[in-house]
């Protein structure tokens, strides 16, 4: 039975990182998906547990692993005909309330198989050995967690998704294969199957019926993101995690001319995830050095097949590479702050480490989608919140109105037509729709004046409290109402002291309600590390696992120690008090990413791992005690993934939310007494 405990944290975990690829390539990379996927995967799993804690079901243990194996096929296969199920076109992220159905009722029949296996292999450890038994089940599936974790981070996360996926499916096989000879064919096929292309061909079927009329050049996921080319009317279009990053040829990269001209003497210039027209347009301006940096190594790879040697492309992170030199300008290409990724060059500290490092006259670039005649709510907060976080580093800051808002920030930006056409001239630039004889009917006095009324104060974009992919989320997600015209602007304005209010009606003399709080700290703590991570590294998917690995492995050990030793049940909410004083710490100690999240995840878990064998004991150590415990320690931790992703890192920032799970622990810790 010890495999069976094994595998079944591996599984969980595993099973967990691989959807959320899935996930994220259908919302843009945007990390809301975190919550909806781990607060679906809990909830499904604690009601499980209750369910098959009150039912006895009489599926076993093995056909309950082959049942997951099925479901987990399908799910992989459901998931990559998402965009044939909800009719997007190609570049159409997911919205919000398409991705609820996903990330809960799509992974739900799975996660709530998951926690009746859980529940299941329960029972039989306590058959077997009695309250030890529960201990053990519970140790070894955080052993498998944290092997599944760890092994995701630094070697499965290399291997093609698809046949990894048929892979996965075998080891779910085995039980029932061990133990009935008729299904030794099912496991040895699938086996077969993860070392053929075949998954791979059936992916790339159903992407091309999801978009039809387009031809599949290549799909391929890489440790940040999913890198996918289309091609359509000899046009070639280069898609990451669903959002388009490029088509080429395009004439739309000529409008890099508007603020390459307010350059004096351009000599060096910094490119940002830069399309390759970019760095061809900016050299017609006699620019002696130009490098491009991306942080993606295969879109890396594909802007190098298509500008054919032109430009110096790497690999690497901007708000690395922009420290490595002095630049007349540079140029954060990106579209929008959709994500936290993204949104990490759009922030008060992001400016000043560019301010730092900009030549006399040099220039920051940055731009984010607007409108020629009026802005929605969300726009206007966006635009309001870049522009005040630029005023906080750079002493001029001129805004440009049009479909994409430019944003020119430098010591003294002067803003006089004859100037810019006289350099354009000069220059000898060769354009097909861009001349800046235009330029006064673009930005002629009541469009300046206009662009300039609808900022208003707005919160500045910090990396502690990044609220432009908020706002972008928002943008994108106008069709719901409720959520994002009157929940959320109520939130905003919403003392976010106030939130611990609701626990109030809860409380009761108990061990379920000190167990929920701690679900919610516990989880808080694993998100709070992967945002903010996030939000200063960029994509830290690939650590994912690493994260869920640590936090596990310290469930391991805090079970060892609550269970072996006579301890009060009060010393896990002591511990887990101190690590949230020393969070902020040890993020600002700007630690190797690896380094910060096994420290952070690893206490957490630590704590949240001793309080499981202890509230079981005062329960006197029953099954239906043990799913009581599991199930409400899931169910506070579903609540606060899906809360903390969701707005309440983006509205609050982390030092608040950090606060905010403090109180969370507090209130049961003085329950206790």
């Amino acid at each position: 039975m010890r495999f069976y405990y094994l595998l079944s944290g591996f599984f969980s975990v595993l099973s967990q990182v691989y959807i959320l690829r899935e996930l994220l390539s259908l919302f843009a990379g945007n990390e809301f998906s975190f919550g909806f996927l781990a607060s679906g995967w809990m909830a499904g799993m604690g009601l499980g547990s209750f369910f098959e804690g009150r039912k006895r079901t009489r599926l076993s243990c093995e056909g309950q692993f082959l049942l997951l194996s099925f479901l987990f096929l399908g799910l992989v296969y459901l998931l990559r005909g998402t965009g044939k199920i909800f009719g997007l076109s190609p570049g159409e992220v997911l919205g919000s309330g398409a991705l609820i159905i996903t990330g809960f009722f799509f992974v739900f029949p799975l996660s709530f198989a998951m926690g009746m296996l859980f529940m299941k292999l329960t029972r039989v450890g306590e058959e077997i050995r009695g309250v030890s038994g529960i201990g053990e089940v519970y140790r070894l599936d955080a052993v498998g967690d944290t092997l599944a974790g760890a092994g995701f981070s630094y070697l499965f996360i290399h291997l093609p998704p698809l046949p990894f996926a048929f892979f996965i499916s075998f080891l779910l096989s085995l039980p029932i294969s061990l133990r009935k000879k008729p299904f030794i064919p099912l496991s040895l096929s699938l086996l077969a199957l993860s070392f053929t292309p075949i998954p791979s061909v059936l992916g790339k079927k159903i992407l091309e019926a999801s978009f039809p009329g387009y031809k599949v050049i290549e799909e391929k996921d890489s440790p940040y993101t999913r890198i996918t080319v289309l091609e359509r009317d000899s046009i070639l279009h280069v898609f990451q995690n669903n959002s388009l990053s490029f088509s080429f040829p395009s004439p739309f990269f000529e409008d890099v001319h508007l603020p390459m001209l307010f350059i004096p003497h351009p000599e060096r210039i910094l490119l940002i995830e830069a399309p390759p027209p970019v760095s061809r347009e900016v050299k017609k301006h006699g620019v002696k050095k130009i490098k491009t940096v991306m942080l993606d190594p295969i879109l890396l790879r594909v802007c190098r097949e298509i500008s054919k040697g032109e430009g110096e492309f790497i690999a690497g992170d901007g708000r690395k590479v922009v420290r490595e030199g002095e630049w007349d300008g540079v140029f954060v290409m990106l579209p929008e702050p959709e994500n936290l990724s993204s949104g990490r060059f759009y922030t008060v500290e992001f400016f000043r480490e560019v301010k730092e490092h900009l030549r006399e006259k040099g220039i920051l670039f940055l731009k984010i989608p607007g409108s020629e005649t009026s802005l929605s709510t969300p726009e206007k907060l966006m635009l309001s919140s870049l522009y005040f976080s630029l005023k906080k580093v750079f002493p001029d800051v001129l805004v440009l109105p049009g479909e994409e808002i430019f944003f020119i920030a430098g010591e003294k930006i002067p803003f006089s037509f004859d100037t810019l056409v006289a350099r354009y001239e000069r220059r000898r630039i060769k354009t097909l729709y861009f001349h800046p004889s235009l330029l006064p009917l673009e930005y002629n006095p009541e469009r300046m004046r206009w662009i300039r009324e609808e900022i208003e104060p707005a919160p500045l974009n910090t990396d502690p409290h990044p609220i432009l992919p908020f706002f972008s989320m928002w943008r994108w997600n106008m069709e719901y109402p409720f959520l994002f015209r009157y929940l959320f602007p109520f939130l905003l304005r919403l003392p976010y002291l106030l939130l611990f209010l609701p626990l109030l009606f809860f409380i009761k003399r108990g061990i379920f309600f000190p167990v929920l709080c701690m679900g919610v700290w516990g989880i808080t703590i694993e998100m709070l590390s992967l945002l903010s991570l996030q939000s200063r590294a960029g994509w830290v998917y690939h650590l994912a696992g690493l994260a869920i690995s640590s936090f596990m492995l310290g469930i391991a050990g805090g079970e060892i120690s609550g269970e072996r030793r006579n301890l009060s049940i009060k010393l896990p909410f002591a511990i887990s008090l101190l690590i949230s004083l020393s969070f902020p710490f040890l993020l600002k100690l700007s630690l190797p990413p690896p380094l910060f999240l096994f420290l952070v995840n690893f206490g957490a878990g630590f704590s949240v791992g001793m309080l499981y064998p202890l509230a079981v004991k005062k329960l006197g150590g029953r099954t239906m005690g043990a799913g009581i415990i599991y199930g409400a320690d899931l169910l506070g931790g579903a609540l606060a993934s899906f809360l903390t992703s969701l707005f309440l890192f983006s509205i609050y920032g982390a030092w608040k939310v950090l606060f905010l799970s403090g109180i969370y622990l507090l209130l049961p810790f003085l329950m206790l007494y």
